[in-house]
C-alpha cells in the first residue's frame, strides 16, 4: 500500500509520508551561534592537539639521542677514551715486545736501545691523529644525520575549516 506524502509524493511508509508533510515529524530547532550543545561528536581539534603533543615529545627524544651519540662520538667521549687506551696498551706493548728482542739478541746494552720509546712514540702519534680523524667523521656523520631529522619536521598542521567540511559530506 502506498502512502501519500508532500507534493504528492508515493511513500512505503505512513511514517515517511507524514514527516515530508509540513509540520510533519521533522521540527527545525536554531541554537544560539549555531552550535548545538548537545553534539558531543569526534573532537578533531583536541585528537590533533594531542597527536602535536605526542610528536613533540617524540622529537625531544629523538634529539636526545643524538646529543647521547654526539658526546660519545665526541671529545672526552667513550670511544675517545678507548682508542687512546687501545694506542697507549700498544706502544708500551711494542716497547716491551722490541726491547725484549734486543735483549735476545745481546744488543739492548747499545745506542739503538734508546730509540726504541721514541720510534714507539711516533707510531702513537700517527695513530692517535687516525683516531681524531675517526672521531671527526663519526661526529660529523651523527650531525648530519641530526640536521636531517631536524629538517624532515612539519609543523604543518591541519586545516581545521577544511577537515569540518569534509565531516559534514
Amino acid at each position: 500500500m502506498a502512502y501519500i506524502g508532500a507534493g504528492g509524493r508515493k511513500f512505503q511508509s505512513s511514517v515517511l509520508a507524514k514527516a515530508s508533510l509540513p509540520g510533519g515529524y521533522t521540527k527545525t530547532t536554531t541554537y544560539p551561534g549555531g552550535v548545538n550543545p548537545y553534539y558531543r561528536g569526534p573532537n578533531v581539534t583536541a585528537g590533533f592537539a594531542q597527536a602535536k603533543q605526542a610528536n613533540i615529545a617524540r622529537q625531544t627524544r629523538i634529539e636526545g639521542m643524538y646529543d647521547e651519540m654526539l658526546k660519545s662520538v665526541g671529545r672526552g667521549g667513550a670511544f675517545e677514551k678507548a682508542g687512546l687506551a687501545d694506542i697507549e696498551e700498544a706502544r708500551v706493548k711494542g716497547v716491551g715486545e722490541e726491547t725484549q728482542s734486543m735483549i735476545s739478541s745481546g744488543v739492548y746494552g747499545t745506542t739503538t736501545a734508546a730509540g726504541v720509546p721514541a720510534k714507539h712514540r711516533k707510531i702513537a702519534t700517527q695513530a692517535r691523529l687516525k683516531l681524531e680523524d675517526v672521531m671527526s667523521q663519526r661526529e660529523l656523520a651523527v650531525k648530519q644525520q641530526k640536521v636531517g631529522f631536524l629538517e624532515r619536521i612539519e609543523d604543518t598542521y591541519p586545516d581545521y575549516s577544511q577537515l569540518l567540511s569534509s565531516l559534514a559530506r
